[in-house]
């Protein structure tokens, strides 16, 4: 007759190893951190270490790294103070790692550290990595007695580091244990371990969005900056412009007062008649006679490209030179080319 398969319920051996390392881990491990976060916060200031830490928390809270069942424990919406009593082994761990500015060992808060680094946060870590790799997916509660002395001792020498009292750890290890409550704790860790599976994947939509963000942003960032650009672009042919605009006006300027100035002078020699003057010498002119200077006159003022504005005739006196002048005067005031004429006398002030 074959036997009977065992019960999966039935207590064994395992199964009191499985019941003592939750204890361990669980009890004991919860016992020493908030001893730790006591050490930071006392019970009596609670409160107010928490309010100064409101901002931090809330942001955790936010990132839905907090849950609302943690919250509440941390701020209770019936108005009772916080006590760390009811704070379970996750929750101190996010606090001590969160709260109070310590730096991760190398391997970061997630991975088991190195084996030579015995540092509080390090122990952190472990304790964190234990409860995740041990109790993180229970099959069984069973554990193997091999497994459980290398645990019982890894996990032990943590907490005793972390000071927890190693008599209270050789007596537990000596007893016979019940499994219902590590039972109840694990399906608790379990359901808690499901929950934040979610949150991590809210946490990487929550991430997934706001790398769309920053790229929306960024592409927004260099269509401004392009407009900006553009913008100086144009400020700078409006500044050449106005620069030649005032480099224009400025010649203007100059040109208006060398006309005003060519005015004057034709106002002032206007105040003048010389038109005896010129009849007085022009009688004296042989007609037929020094036309060859009257052309080079006429050639000088149709030239329209010479940059001469002056001609002078000289020649020693009683050469004529004021009877070429009021011919010419006279010949270009019937032609209508006199702007105006101006004759000196040594002998008289007049002039």
């Amino acid at each position: 007759m074959a036997a009977a398969t065992p019960s999966s319920l039935a207590s064994s051996v395992e199964k009191t190893n499985g019941a003592k390392l939750c204890r361990l881990l669980i009890d004991g491990g919860t016992a020493v951190l908030r001893k730790w976060f006591n050490t930071f916060h006392p019970p009596s200031k609670l409160a107010a270490g928490l309010s100064s830490h409101f901002t931090t928390l809330h942001t955790l809270f936010k990132k839905k790294v907090l849950r609302l069942a943690q919250w509440d424990q941390l701020f209770p919406p019936n108005g009772d103070p916080a006590d760390s009593k009811e704070f379970d082994i996750t929750l101190l761990f996010l606090l001590l790692t969160n709260m109070y500015g310590l730096t991760p060992p190398s391997s970061g808060w997630h991975a088991m550290p190195p084996v030579g680094d015995t540092s509080f946060e390090a122990n952190l870590a472990r304790v964190k990595f234990f409860r995740n790799e041990l109790y993180g997916h229970v099959s069984t509660t069973g554990v193997e007695m091999s497994v459980f002395l290398s645990l019982w001792q890894e996990i032990r020498a943590v907490l005793v580091d972390l000071g927890f009292d190693q008599v209270e750890i050789d007596r537990l290890e000596a007893e016979h244990s019940g499994e219902e409550d590590c039972i109840d704790l694990l399906r608790e860790w379990s359901e808690s371990e499901e929950d934040t599976k979610s949150q991590l994947r809210d946490i990487r939509n929550f991430q997934i969005q706001m790398r769309e963000d920053v790229a929306d942003l960024r592409q927004n960032q260099i269509e401004d900056q392009k407009i900006l650009e553009d913008t100086r672009f144009k400020l700078d042919k409006l500044s050449q412009c106005q620069a030649k605009t005032l480099e224009a006006v400025e010649e203007m300027q100059v040109g208006i007062e060398e006309f005003k100035q060519e005015a004057e002078a034709l106002k002032n020699l206007a105040k003048v008649d010389f038109r005896e003057d010129i009849e007085y010498h022009a009688q004296r002119f042989q007609e037929g006679t020094r036309e060859w200077i009257f052309q080079k006159i006429d050639e000088w003022l149709d030239d329209k490209s010479s940059e001469n504005r002056v001609m002078v005739i000289s020649g020693n006196a009683g050469m004529g030179k004021s009877v070429i002048s009021a011919v010419a005067c006279k010949r270009m005031q019937e032609a209508g080319r006199l702007s105006g004429s101006h004759f000196c006398q040594h002998n008289n002030v007049r002039y």
